[in-house]
């Protein structure tokens, strides 16, 4: 395992650390009136009547730390590690975007972000001692992750639009976000953008290894999404919609850059 690679998943292991450390504060600063013991108390902390809903940050310590250990079971096959890495990177961005994450919040992106991407650089650093392609898989599995979480916001919204008022008013912060996302019909913006992705995903499949196409058709969805979140068309996870299409465009930008396209057998008459 590369340096590199060490270092990110040391940035994962930092990053769930430093969330149980602040869980744990806010853990004892908590105190409630009807709390009659320790048990009593953990349940109303984590219960999703509490305002802040640390079961968020209890969830994204255990990806993490799922991530780092994936990270080294699956050392020679970085696309299984970076599929699981973007769990966590989304799950910060989903916190993000419910405006929960207020201690240093550009900490956690930074080294989520920092994390994902020492998989695909792993990935091109084995690629380049035997020629194989994972770099390229790691590329579209990227691609496949941010569709998938486009459709999950879409079926999700599907599905809370159908609730009555009664079970309406008992929704947490993000399924209120996504019904009122909803109601101006974003949802379906997000799903838009999935689609635009999927198609991106099966070019790259179909035209293997021309990785300048690749870039060119990834920043279709970049700047689309680029578009909607400066023009505030899009304000349903539009942090997260940026971050993930930038990091889908990025990552074919570096194939490009780092990995020579393949070369065609020459067929003899």
């Amino acid at each position: 395992m590369s340096y590199f690679k060490r270092f990110t998943d040391f940035c994962a292991g930092f990053t769930a650390f430093y969330a149980i450390i602040y869980v744990f504060g806010q853990f004892m600063q908590y105190n409630p009136a009807d709390a009659e013991g320790t048990k009593e108390k953990l349940k109303l902390f984590f219960s999703k009547e509490n305002y802040r809903d640390y079961r968020a940050f209890l969830i994204l310590i255990i990806l993490l730390i799922v991530s780092v250990v994936a990270g080294r079971i699956f050392e020679r096959m970085p696309y299984i590690s970076l599929a699981v890495s973007i769990l966590p990177m989304v799950q910060i961005m989903l916190i993000y975007s419910d405006d929960k994450l207020s201690d240093r919040p550009m900490l956690y992106i930074l080294l989520g972000l920092i994390h994902v991407s020492g998989n695909i650089l792993h990935a091109i650093s084995l690629d380049k001692a035997d020629g194989k392609r994972r770099a390229f898989i790691c590329a579209n599995i990227c691609g496949i992750c941010a569709a998938l979480l486009g459709i999950w916001v879409w079926r999700k919204a599907e599905q809370l639009s159908l609730l009555d008022d009664a079970a309406v008013s008992e929704l947490g912060v993000r399924d209120h976000a996504i019904l009122l996302g909803a109601e101006n019909d974003e949802h379906s913006i997000l799903l838009k953008i999935s689609v635009i992705i999927l198609a991106t995903v099966v070019l790259s499949l179909i035209l293997r290894d021309i990785y300048f196409i690749d870039v060119i058709s990834s920043a279709v969805p970049f700047l689309y999404v680029l578009y909607l979140f400066s023009t505030e068309k899009l304000t349903l996870f539009a942090q997260t919609a940026f971050v993930v299409t930038l990091l889908y465009f990025a990552y074919r930008i570096l194939i490009l850059i780092s990995e020579p396209m393949a070369k065609r057998k020459k067929v003899n008459v």
